[in-house]
């Protein structure tokens, strides 16, 4: 009797698996929001990649890699700073302070997205071009505080606010560099270049001209 109660015990604390081969897509946050993969091969991996929204060019983020954990009840991912956490197809990813509820995608989606971008092209690019002190202007969009989504936004541009460059930083993303500006009140920091463009003068890393 008691081996059959430990092993009903057992079987009520063991942990619910995430849907394999699943495509999570979590609440909006700021600019964008976050997706996470759970492929058939790696179920013990869920690789977190955030999307920005189209008004801030619509590039997506390297991936962020968390394993599965022990849980209690249902499943759980840590890693990179991030944790996921949820049962079946009901799930939530906390990065920080910030908790977005996320849910199962419809099959087409995970069709379209059948794995995680991959990091390749991305990161330093060596000899980034000297840039300081170019005119500018933004396409609207974040001022972060590091040249990644993964930075804390510290501030908004409008489209059509004029900046000055100061340092391309050569950290790429989805083809275009993150680079350190000022604003006209002196306040600076990273804003992709998918999202700056120059009056006249084409600049490497930025989206174009200002046309």
């Amino acid at each position: 009797m008691k081996r059959i109660l430990g092993l009903v015990l057992a079987g009520s604390l063991a942990p619910s698996l995430a849907p394999a081969g699943a495509l999570f897509e979590c609440e909006a946050v700021d600019d964008g929001a976050w997706r996470v993969f759970i492929l058939d091969e790696t179920p013990d991996i869920a690789t977190a990649v955030f999307k920005l929204g189209l008004d801030s060019g619509g590039g997506e983020s390297s991936p962020y890699e968390m394993e599965r954990a022990v849980s209690g009840s249902g499943f759980r991912y840590l890693g990179e700073g991030l944790e996921f956490i949820g049962k079946s197809d009901d799930a939530m990813l906390i990065d920080g302070e910030e908790k977005m509820h996320c849910g199962v995608a419809p099959a087409w989606m995970m069709e379209e997205a059948t794995a995680p971008p991959s990091q390749d092209g991305d990161g330093p690019l060596p000899d980034a071009p000297d840039v300081e002190g170019m005119s500018a202007q933004a396409l609207g969009g974040n001022i972060r505080s590091g040249p990644g989504t993964q930075h804390a936004r510290i501030g908004t541009l409008a489209r059509g606010t004029s900046i000055t460059l100061m340092q391309d930083t050569g950290e790429e993303l989805d083809g275009y560099n993150w680079f350190v500006i000022r604003k006209p009140d002196g306040e600076t920091g990273h804003v992709w270049g998918g999202i700056i463009c120059t009056p006249e003068e084409t600049v490497p890393g930025v989206r174009g001209t200002c046309d």
